[in-house]
């Protein structure tokens, strides 16, 4: 009885551990794969997006800062081998502030006219407010927030559009960060 008692004590802290580490990490899956409409966007195959449950729980009026693990998504679904940060000099990550029915999206210029230090524009949610979108373009969502934890988020982000008005996006993670080094990021 003994032996059991232990073996069960054992598992509890092994399952434990285990949810504790899944909250203390977000990364992309590098095997994600994601289905295309015929507007060239980019959906999860497998996974939904957050709730807005989640979305509250998680990400409402934290401030986040766009990791340099982005990889572009091909137009058969698959991750780009390479990271979409890889090469790119002068344009920086992007950081995220969710609060109430809106957001702020910030894109860090680098080596730019140092009076445009960032560009803001505001954002709007819907769809259970896991999808974030430009309030310019209701077609072309610029976040589609997939997963959500204690640390951040995985999204699909739209980064651009082809010459031939395709969408170009990568899949992403975020990272919570404190308000003051959210600010640091700004200047």
């Amino acid at each position: 009885m003994k032996k059991q008692l232990i073996l069960i004590s054992a598992l509890a802290v092994l399952f434990s551990a285990c949810s504790k580490d899944d909250d203390e990490t977000i990364a992309i899956s590098k095997d994600a794969k994601f289905t295309i409409d015929s507007n060239g966007i980019p959906s999860p195959a497998n996974d939904g997006l957050i709730s807005s449950e989640d979305f509250d729980k998680y990400l409402k009026n934290n401030y986040f800062a766009e990791q340099t693990d982005g990889c572009r998504i091909e137009q058969n679904g698959t991750l780009s081998k390479e990271n979409f940060w890889k090469d790119i000099i002068g344009i920086g990550p992007d950081g995220y502030f969710f609060a109430d029915d809106s957001a702020f999206n910030y894109v860090l210029y680098v080596d730019h006219d140092p009076s445009i230090p960032y560009i803001r524009s505001g954002q709007i949610y819907s769809n259970g407010r896991a999808v974030v979108l430009s309030s310019a373009d209701d077609k072309m969502p610029d976040l589609k927030i997939l997963k959500a934890n204690t640390v951040g988020f995985t999204a699909i982000r739209l980064i651009g559009v082809k010459g031939d008005g395709t969408p170009s996006y990568i899949y992403s993670s975020y990272r919570k960060v404190s308000e003051s080094d959210f600010n640091k990021l700004l200047k």
